[in-house]
C-alpha cells in the first residue's frame, strides 16, 4: 500500500469533537433525500477523507456508511460498489489535475520553454499537495482494481491535450525535435484509444515527457530522492528545463 502524508495544511472535514457529530451526518441531516447529486458528493467527500487519513487501499464502503450515518446497502443506490466509487474519484482527480494545468497554462508566459516549465511545475505541485489523489491516478490502489479506460480516457486526455498543444506550437514554429521512432505507426498504435485521439508522434512525445516528470514526482513522494534534490523541486526544475531544451522549445 502506498500512503503519503498530506500537505502541511490540507483541507479536512471537521471532527466529531469539533462539531458534536460527523460532517457526514450534518450533510445528510440538512439534505433532502431526493437530491441525488448532493448524496453522491457527500459519499465522495467521505471517501476522500478516508483516503486522506488511511490511504487509498483502506477505502471501505462500510467506513463511508458509518461516517455518513447510513447503512452500507444505501450506498449502492449511488454506486455499484467500491470499484465504481473509486473510478468516479479517479475521473475527478484527473479533472482537478487538468484544471490545475489549464490554470497554469493561462497564466504562463508565451515563450514555449517557459510555458512548458510552468506546466511541469503545476503538475508537481498538484501531486505534492494531493498525494492520495495522485495515487488514485497512477498507483496500485488495491488488488484487482484497474480504472476502466473508457471512463477515464476523456479526463486523462484533458491533461494530455495541454502538453500536445504546446508541442504543436513548437512544430508550427519549426523548432520541435522528436525522435524518428515516434513516427512509427505500428509501435505507437499500441498506446490504445488515447493514441487514436491525437497525432501519433505527439502522443509518443507527450507520453515519454510525462514519464520523465512522473518518475521524479513519484520518487519524491516516496522520499527516495537524495537529500537536497527534492527541496523546492530543485532536481525537477532542472529536468523540466532539460526536457524543454531537448524538445526544441527554447
Amino acid at each position: 500500500m502506498y500512503y503519503f502524508p498530506e500537505a502541511e495544511h490540507p483541507p479536512r472535514a471537521l471532527t466529531l469533537e469539533e462539531t458534536g457529530e460527523t460532517t457526514g451526518l450534518l450533510i445528510f441531516r440538512h439534505m433532502p433525500e431526493s437530491r441525488h447529486a448532493d448524496m453522491v458528493a457527500a459519499i465522495k467527500s467521505a471517501a476522500r477523507a478516508q483516503i486522506r487519513d488511511h490511504g487509498a487501499a483502506a477505502l471501505s464502503l462500510g467506513g463511508i456508511a458509518r461516517t455518513l450515518g447510513v447503512t452500507t446497502p444505501a450506498l449502492y443506490r449511488y454506486f455499484d460498489g467500491r470499484d465504481a466509487l473509486v473510478t468516479s474519484l479517479v475521473a475527478d482527480a484527473y479533472g482537478e489535475l487538468g484544471q490545475a494545468l489549464e490554470d497554469a497554462s493561462i497564466s504562463a508566459a508565451e515563450a514555449l520553454d517557459t510555458r512548458f516549465i510552468a506546466l511541469a511545475r503545476a503538475y508537481r505541485l498538484w501531486a505534492i499537495a494531493r498525494p492520495q489523489e495522485y495515487i488514485l491516478i497512477h498507483g496500485a490502489i488495491f488488488p484487482g482494481y484497474r480504472a476502466p479506460i473508457e471512463v477515464v480516457a476523456a479526463a486523462a486526455l484533458r491533461s494530455l491535450h495541454i502538453f500536445v498543444d504546446l508541442l504543436a506550437r513548437a512544430q508550427e514554429a519549426g523548432t520541435l525535435r522528436m525522435p524518428r521512432a515516434y513516427s512509427d505507426p505500428d509501435a505507437i498504435a499500441r498506446l490504445g484509444p488515447i493514441a487514436r485521439a491525437l497525432p501519433l508522434p505527439m502522443v509518443a512525445t507527450a507520453y515519454s515527457t510525462w514519464l520523465a516528470l512522473h518518475g521524479l514526482v513519484w520518487e519524491e513522494l516516496l522520499g527516495r530522492l537524495p537529500g537536497g534534490l527534492a527541496d523546492d523541486g530543485a532536481l525537477f526544475d532542472i529536468e523540466a528545463a532539460a526536457i524543454a531544451e531537448r524538445l526544441g522549445l527554447g
